[in-house]
Order: structure tokens, then C-alpha cells, then sequence
């Protein structure tokens, strides 16, 4: 709330999908009645539900800026739209998203750490003044869209071990033939 009246004011459109505190909805609807063509509300009704996918694919970022985010995975599915998360580092946020470096070229988003309006306010602008050098957007984009977080790896990987561990517990070593134990 401290920020946005100063984010409008730049060369943005923001739209807010979901539900939170009465009061912060009535201050942001506020906003919305001043900036008509800048910002916009959409509650998280079902009918509202077939926006959700359409805001992703539609938007060129997505802002989370989570007190605490245990694993949720709203920053995955805008990454396979190819819309850069803005996140702070904080539980699955921190696990999925990289942060941006334009000089390595590396990053799959703008992770700001401190949770207070300062750090995301410069991390929105960190990727706005991102936004304004078109190839090296384009190329985030494209990492950001090739990032696999399916289970597929995980899972082959886990079965891996799985299988390593029972050929152990069963006296097998790792080439599959029983271990020479000596009685003493």
C-alpha cells in the first residue's frame, strides 16, 4: 500500500487477481477508481477463475511478495506463460526462482530479500528497467519458460535411489553382487 500510488505513476499496469483484508481491498479499489486505465481488481470468485490463466499469459510480470510462502505454485505457472516473477526469497519462492543477473545472464526472476516496501519496490524496478532492454528480456523469457519443475527428474531420481537402497539393506553392493562378509 506505502508504494503503489508511486508504481502507477510509472509506465505500468498492474492487476490484482484474488481476495485479502477488507480494508486494504477498500484502499486498493481507491487506486483503481484513480488510475481506471492503470490498475484494475478481480476478486477470486469462480467466475473470475478463467481470468487467472489469461492474466499469466498475458502479463509480462508476476508480483508475490510473500510474508511467508511455504510452497505454493502460482511463480511456476507464470513462468510457463513466460511472465517473470517478482518474489521475495522466502520458502518455495527462494527454492524456485533465481535471481535475475544481467551481466551472467543468468536468473529466472527479481527475488528481493527484506520484507518491507523499499526491497520490492527495487526489485520492481530492477525488472521494469530489465523490461526496457528488449533482447536481454527476451532472453529471460525464454530461460524462464524452459525452467522444468515437473516431478519426472525428481521422481527417476528418487526411484534410483530407492532401488540402491534395497540392493544395500539386502547385502548387495552397488554392482549388484553380495558383499563377502568374514566371520571373526
Amino acid at each position: 500500500m506505502k508504494i503503489i500510488d508511486k508504481l502507477l505513476r510509472l509506465n505500468i499496469q498492474i492487476i490484482i487477481l484474488g481476495e485479502g483484508d477488507k480494508d486494504y481491498i477498500k484502499e486498493l479499489k481507491k487506486m483503481a477508481r484513480k488510475y481506471p486505465k492503470k490498475f484494475v481488481i478481480l476478486p477470486s470468485h469462480e467466475e473470475n477463475q478463467k481470468y487467472e490463466t489469461l492474466c499469466y499469459a498475458g502479463s509480462d510480470m508476476f508480483l508475490l511478495p510473500s510474508h511467508q510462502e511455504p510452497c505454493g505454485i502460482n511463480q511456476l505457472i507464470a513462468m510457463r506463460y513466460g511472465c517473470v516473477p517478482i518474489v521475495r526469497k522466502v520458502g518455495g519462492l527462494h527454492d524456485t526462482v533465481v535471481n535475475y543477473d544481467a551481466a551472467k545472464k543468468t536468473g529466472t526472476g527479481f527475488v528481493f530479500k527484506e520484507f518491507d516496501e523499499f526491497s520490492l519496490f527495487h526489485a520492481i524496478i530492477r525488472a521494469v528497467e530489465a523490461y526496457n532492454h528488449k533482447i536481454l528480456w527476451r532472453d529471460l523469457i525464454v530461460r524462464v519458460m524452459q525452467e522444468s519443475n515437473s516431478w519426472e527428474i525428481p521422481a527417476k531420481k528418487y526411484v534410483t535411489l530407492f532401488k540402491e537402497a534395497m540392493k544395500l539393506k539386502n547385502g548387495n553392493g552397488k554392482n549388484g553382487h553380495k558383499k563377502k562378509t568374514t566371520k571373526k
